[in-house]
Formats: structure tokens, C-alpha cells, sequence
């Protein structure tokens, strides 16, 4: 009896601890000097902790204290989660408090808004996202957010990226993931410079902290905040992605992981497309005027629509599907193309991209899933690689515009993937 007396009051003080350093954080009078400064928002504390314990299970624990200091921070609240049905929460909830601490509102999870996660540009997807909305009334107030997540996707997982904007002060970020599975953690440390990050990194462990950074203010043309903010990059060489095992370490395994796991066998389409396209091409020997004459059919034939379901993040539809309804996603119109350029005797490649105007570069040293949201298709023309974005129905052959220009790409081949820089649209090419 009295040892559960004990356990009991040692588990009641260890709460109790844990409350009274959390609760220091909702009062807006212990932020520290000077952190306030450029700052819309504060992240008074940020823990992400991620444990793999199996090549289909990984852990995610969130917690989230931040305090808005006026109305340009609400943005940076941060309460939300995504989930389909690889991607499970286990857990959510947030607390608001006003500036003294007290508590002013408790957000169960049947109180959190349960919405779509895609657009309407999206025919289909089961993505689906829990948020708080709320609506202050005053300013400043801190939120808290609990949430934890179980995923069969070790495929994905995430970066340690503390600030997240400008005009965002950290009071202390922490990271850690655990490899319980021994699946080949890899991790890959990007502008540290001066920052004050404390680190421990094993084979199977690692934790970051980055505590009291100011909030930077942007300034007009200067260079993305990806490009000077610290950063660190995870993976691991066994993975598994909705129903998928996959094993790769760098870009070329990564590449014949896609081929041979997600695009052999997609290539078939109707007699009719294939008697199509060979009188489309009967006769022309320039095997860039038969891919132009392939790609205008295309754009001429289908349509654009996102399909985010079954492993439709990262495989495409079959080529006969998009060949009957008319219509897909990057992937499955990049393959459909692909499928019918073979038939016209035209070598062409499947290709991973980062997509947006502001350029997004792949680390040529460090391979990862995370890395590519978008597919466009590499052509060969002897020395020079004609690239073709298959979602497009106004921009001519050969032209990818700023979407997917002067970046690098994984070219993925049977013989050997490769990673590609597109093409760069100079000064003296623009007019």
C-alpha cells in the first residue's frame, strides 16, 4: 500500500513539474528581453519527436506553444493536422490563453474543423485535415497544441525546419527522432552557421535545440528564407509507403526504386491510341517534330484533374486509364505521354521535380521522398535534354516556364537514374 502511495504522489509531483514549466510560457510577461522585436508571433515552444519502431510504423508527438502578439501572427497558430488512411491521430487538442495565463478556451478534437485537404482542382482524394479556428478577441494570446500521429509511412519523414517565416522570434525548438527499427537513419545539416543549435547524433538517434532567435524582417529581392535558414534534412534507407517496401540511400537507388516499385507495366494503351499515333507520325523522320506532334496530341486530347488516391502521391494512374477518361495528374499525364512517345520511337524519361516560381533545388548528396512534388518529362536530343511539362495545355513544345526552370531534377531510367539540371531561361533567351 504504500509503495502505490508513493508511485502515486512521485506520478502526481512529475505532472505537476511538467505543468509549472509549461505554465511559465502562456504568460506573455516571461517572454525575454528583446525577443519581441520584429516579431508578429513567438514559438515559446516547439517539440516534435518522432519514433520509427518498425519499417511500416512511425510516432509522431507535437507539442506547440506559441503566443501572438497582433493579428499578422494568427498565421503562424500552427494547430492543425493532416490524415487519410495511412496516417492516423491518436491525439489532438489546444488550449488558449490570454496574456496573464489564464486559461480562456480547451479545444477537444470534435471540436476541431474537419475539412478536405486538397482544392477543387482535385477530382479525388482522401487527405483530410483537423484545424482550430479561432477567433481572437484581444491580443496578445498563446496557444497550446498537442497532437499525436501514427503513420505506416516511414517513406516520409520530416524536416526539422524551426523557423518557419519572417517576423517569427523562436524562444526554443526541439527535435528528435529515434530509429527503434535500425532502418538506416540519414540526416543531412543545412546553414547552422552561427545559429545557436545544440545537437546529439548517433546511428539511431538525433535531437536538435535552437533557443531565443529574434524574428527577421524580410528585405525586398533578397534571397528565400530556405536559403540561409538552418534546416535538417531526415530519411532512412528502408522505407515503406502505402503498401510499398523500398530500400535506397541515394538518388540512383531512389530512382530504381520509382521504376521498377511504381511505374513498370503502366505503359499500355488502347489499339485505337497506338493506330492513332502511328499514322499521327508515319513518315517523319525527326524524332523531335514526331515528341512535338506527341505532346500537342496530348494537350489537344486530355486535361489536367489531381487523383490523390491509393499511392496516387507518388505513382500515376495507368496509362490505358488516362488513354479512356481523358484526364490526370502530373504523373499519370507525364506517363500517358511518356507511353505514347515509345510508340512513336522517341526515347523520353519520367522526371521528380521541386515545382514553383521561386527555385527549389534537390541536394544532389542527400535522396529523400520529401524532396520533388512534381513530374515533367526529359527527352534526349543528342547533347541536349528537351524538357516537356504534360500538364500544359497553352505552353509550347520544349518550354517549361519558371514553374520547373534552371533546378536540378531526378531523371529516372531503367539503367540508371540520374539527377539533371533543367533548362535556365537567361536574359538574353527571354523577350
Amino acid at each position: 500500500m504504500l509503495t502505490k502511495l508513493f508511485l502515486l504522489f512521485v506520478s502526481l509531483l512529475c505532472t505537476i513539474s511538467s505543468f509549472s514549466q509549461d505554465e511559465h510560457l502562456y504568460k506573455t510577461s516571461t517572454i525575454p528581453d528583446g525577443l519581441s522585436s520584429n516579431a508578429n508571433a513567438i514559438v515559446r515552444l516547439k517539440e516534435l519527436n518522432a519514433t520509427i519502431d518498425s519499417q511500416d510504423k512511425v510516432t509522431f508527438v507535437m507539442k506547440r506553444i506559441i503566443t501572438v502578439l497582433n493579428e499578422y501572427g494568427n498565421s503562424y497558430v500552427g494547430a492543425y493536422a493532416g490524415y487519410d488512411k495511412t496516417r492516423k491521430i491518436k491525439k489532438i487538442q489546444a488550449t488558449v490563453f490570454d496574456q496573464h495565463g489564464n486559461q480562456l478556451k480547451k479545444i477537444k478534437r470534435g471540436d476541431f474543423i474537419d475539412h478536405s485537404a486538397v482544392d477543387g482542382g482535385t477530382l479525388y482524394s482522401d487527405s483530410r485535415v483537423l484545424y482550430l479556428s479561432y477567433i481572437p478577441i484581444q491580443y496578445p494570446y498563446t496557444v497550446e497544441f498537442l497532437c499525436e500521429m501514427e503513420t505506416e509511412n516511414t517513406a516520409f519523414i520530416p524536416s526539422w525546419k524551426p523557423i518557419e517565416g519572417y517576423f517569427l522570434a523562436i524562444e526554443q525548438s526541439k527535435f528528435q527522432i529515434v530509429d527503434n527499427a535500425y532502418l538506416g537513419l540519414r540526416f543531412k545539416e543545412r546553414n547552422f552557421g552561427d545559429y545557436p543549435i545544440k545537437s546529439s547524433k548517433t546511428n539511431r538517434e538525433l535531437s536538435y535545440t535552437l533557443s531565443n532567435v529574434k524574428g527577421i524582417k524580410p528585405e525586398e529581392l533578397g534571397p528565400s528564407l530556405k536559403s540561409f535558414a538552418p534546416s535538417v534534412m531526415c530519411a532512412t534507407n528502408k522505407f515503406h509507403y502505402s503498401g510499398v517496401d523500398g530500400n535506397a540511400s541515394n538518388w540512383k537507388e531512389f530512382g530504381d526504386w520509382m521504376h521498377n516499385a511504381l511505374l513498370k507495366g503502366r505503359d499500355e494503351v488502347s489499339q485505337k491510341t497506338k493506330d492513332d499515333i502511328i499514322a499521327l507520325t508515319q513518315g517523319i523522320e525527326d524524332p523531335m517534330e514526331r515528341a512535338r506532334l506527341v505532346y500537342n496530341y496530348v494537350q489537344n486530347t486530355t486535361r489536367y484533374i489531381s487523383v490523390q488516391v491509393g499511392i496516387g502521391g507518388i505513382q500515376p494512374i495507368d496509362a490505358s486509364e488516362v488513354d479512356q477518361l481523358k484526364y490526370g495528374d502530373c504523373k499519370g499525364l507525364t506517363n500517358y505521354t511518356q507511353a505514347l512517345l515509345k510508340i512513336a520511337d522517341v526515347e523520353s524519361y519520367y522526371t521528380l521535380v521541386q515545382s514553383g516560381a521561386e527555385i527549389d533545388d534537390f541536394d544532389e548528396e542527400f535522396a529523400s521522398l520529401e524532396q520533388g512534388d512534381h513530374i515533367i518529362l526529359a527527352i534526349p536530343n543528342a547533347d541536349k535534354t528537351v524538357w516537356v511539362d504534360c500538364t500544359s495545355q497553352y505552353n509550347p513544345f520544349g518550354f517549361i516556364g519558371d514553374f520547373t526552370d534552371d533546378r536540378n531534377v531526378l531523371r529516372i531510367k531503367p539503367d540508371g537514374s540520374d539527377v539533371l539540371k533543367t533548362t535556365k531561361y537567361n536574359d538574353a533567351t527571354n523577350y
